[in-house]
């Protein structure tokens, strides 16, 4: 698991992935790599949740692919940039990586020629991973929860008071 947002969290409880590390853009650079290179040798899923960054982007790319076991699965539900789309299908098309499921891509909807349409074991969600039926409904009702809660003066989950 890489990242450190609230949604990591969830993944990782809801399939059962211990994260192990943390992505950290702020770290010394030699030990966020070393760090990171470890995770990508001994996990079977890497999920990348951190936040989009210079230093993020095609954070799943050529090299992090190489240290990836070959049953590994590379699952992206936040945001495409984070995989390098080119490195990810020819890993996928060589039979390198065991597969990957996608929910973002780095342009959405994608052009015509990305290398991630019809690459081996490649599943690609149209950005609606999080809209089941309990999600929306869940939303219904916290979005109901806020709203009476401001209306009776006591807010919840506010952003800069």
């Amino acid at each position: 698991m890489v990242g450190d947002d609230w949604i990591g969290a969830c993944l990782a409880m809801a399939t059962a992935v211990m994260p192990t590390g943390r992505f950290r853009p702020n770290a010394n650079r030699k030990q966020r790599s070393a760090r990171g290179c470890e995770e990508f040798r001994t996990h079977a899923r890497t999920d990348p949740f951190p936040p989009l960054t210079d230093a993020t982007k095609h954070l799943i790319g050529e090299r992090t692919l190489g240290l990836m076991k070959r049953e590994a699965l590379v699952i992206n539900t936040g945001r495409g940039p984070l995989v390098d789309e080119a490195a990810l299908a020819k890993a996928l098309n060589e039979g390198r990586i065991g597969g990957a499921g996608l929910d973002v891509l780095s342009v959405e909807p994608p052009k015509e020629g990305n290398p991630l349409i019809g690459a081996k074991n490649c599943l690609i969600t149209p950005h609606i991973a999080w809209a089941s039926r309990e999600s929306r409904a869940r939303l219904i009702e916290i979005t109901a929860a806020n709203l009476q809660a401001f209306l009776n003066g006591e807010p919840v989950n506010v952003v800069n008071p």
